[in-house]
């Protein structure tokens, strides 16, 4: 129990430094990225079962 508590924290720490309000890579910046909302009927990569 105490090895996959300690593996869900290992691979949700990550997600606490995640920032994608603005960034800059060289002279390419981005601010205020978005994604656009997929089509209700619209087949994904990852099947939900």
């Amino acid at each position: 129990m105490l090895n996959k508590l300690i593996v869900v924290a290992a691979l949700l720490l990550p997600a606490c430094f995640a920032n994608a309000h603005e960034y800059k890579v060289g002279e390419l910046e981005i601010a205020h990225p978005w994604s656009q909302e997929l089509p209700p009927m619209h087949r994904t990569l990852l099947p939900i079962s």
